[in-house]
């Protein structure tokens, strides 16, 4: 089985665990936290960073840092992971979804109908390394009071113009999950320019200990210990200082993939005008007038020993969007006919082009037998 993805081990990651161990420094707040921290925030263009230990908890520390709370309104996307909706819920957020552009933009005249009285905060993500452009809702958001939270979990080192995405947010949030662009295996990162916020989330993560080395034990709010250990930020900084290499190799895998299916090459990865994509995974949507035809696909790639991976359900098709008392006060064509369309294929340093070439070849045989 060719697997969908492989984790990344980097030129310094054996050295910088290593290190961890001889200095007996494998909990939180250590030497490669500051690392990690300063370095990552330098590579955002933001001020300030703070790790945490997954991708969903930086959302829901997110969250948490804007003051969102029950019976608060967060808008979002329709065509979006579930991870959203779970730092909703978190907090008791009633989650209103919108569609998108046929670029993959929010959807301007919708985000307007959308707002109301408790609109709190608005979650934008950069889904599959294509950036979600900010500056057309900037104004919105500023003349309304709503936080603007960038859900860049798989989007590292993609640009809005050459603006990295996560610098335009109040708050933007970061995976290191074991097959994202940087991994650290399990971890996330937090990034504003705000210090306001900035605190706010380092106390909360850190289970609202009070400041100073005299630890009270008298807590005014309620704690989460969403710290990220020393190891885990060990690794990621090792992924960061290679960054461009793993960018570069991950462009190549997509260039190999479109080089083999020259036919398909529209149905690989957009181009949007004023923003540089990264190619955390390749996808691959189905010609709209073969959509319907995305999960015989995938079977067929899975039995032919190729895993992958559909695109993520519309939120709106998830059960406890209901739950949650979810909204959607206009229909979302665009999202919906995406979420069915796409699928995303192998994608790792390592995979071999005779790999890729056998993917592509079975994809074209799939093809060519339901003419």
């Amino acid at each position: 089985m060719i697997p969908v993805s492989i984790p990344f081990i980097s030129k310094n990651q054996k050295k910088y665990v290593n290190d961890c161990l001889d200095r007996n420094w494998i909990s939180s707040f250590g030497k490669y936290d500051k690392l990690l921290c300063e370095n990552f925030s330098s590579f955002v263009g933001s001020k300030y960073a703070s790790s945490c230990s997954n991708g969903t908890v930086a959302l829901h520390l997110a969250l948490l840092a804007c003051e969102v709370s029950y019976g608060d309104e967060v808008i979002m996307p329709n065509f979006n992971s579930p991870y959203a909706l779970f730092s909703c819920a978190y907090v008791g957020a009633v989650p209103i979804a919108i569609d998108i552009s046929n670029d993959r933009d929010i959807n301007i005249n919708q985000l307007k109908r959308a707002i109301s009285k408790k609109t709190k905060a608005i979650i934008i993500p950069h889904l599959y390394g294509i950036p979600t452009r900010i500056e057309p809702i900037i104004e919105i958001c500023k003349e309304n009071k709503i936080f603007i939270i960038e859900d860049c979990a798989e989007a590292h080192g993609a640009k809005e113009k050459e603006k990295m995405v996560g610098f335009q947010g109040d708050i933007s949030c970061f995976s290191f999950y074991s097959n994202k662009i940087i991994s650290s295996g399990e971890g996330g990162i937090c990034v504003t320019s705000d210090p306001d916020l900035y605190e706010k989330i380092n106390y909360i993560k850190n289970q609202t200990f009070n400041k100073g080395p005299i630890k009270t034990f008298i807590h005014k709010h309620v704690g989460y210990n969403y710290r990220m250990s020393d190891i885990h930020c060990a690794i990621a900084f090792s992924h960061l200082e290679q960054i461009d290499y793993i960018l570069d190799q991950r462009n190549k895998i997509l260039h190999t993939y479109k080089k083999c299916m020259p036919n398909f090459n529209k149905s690989f990865q957009i181009n949007k005008k004023n923003t540089s994509s990264v190619n955390w995974v390749t996808t691959f949507e189905l010609p709209e007038n073969k959509s319907k035809l995305r999960d015989k696909l995938e079977s067929f790639l899975i039995q032919n020993g190729i895993q992958t991976r559909r695109y993520f359900a519309n939120l709106t098709d998830q059960p406890i969007f209901t739950k949650m008392n979810g909204r959607c006060f206009c229909s979302t064509p665009i999202s919906k006919n995406l979420s069915k369309s796409g699928i995303y294929l192998p994608t790792y340093i390592g995979i071999k082009d005779k790999e890729v070439k056998n993917i592509c070849n079975t994809i074209k045989q799939f093809f060519s037998n339901e003419n």
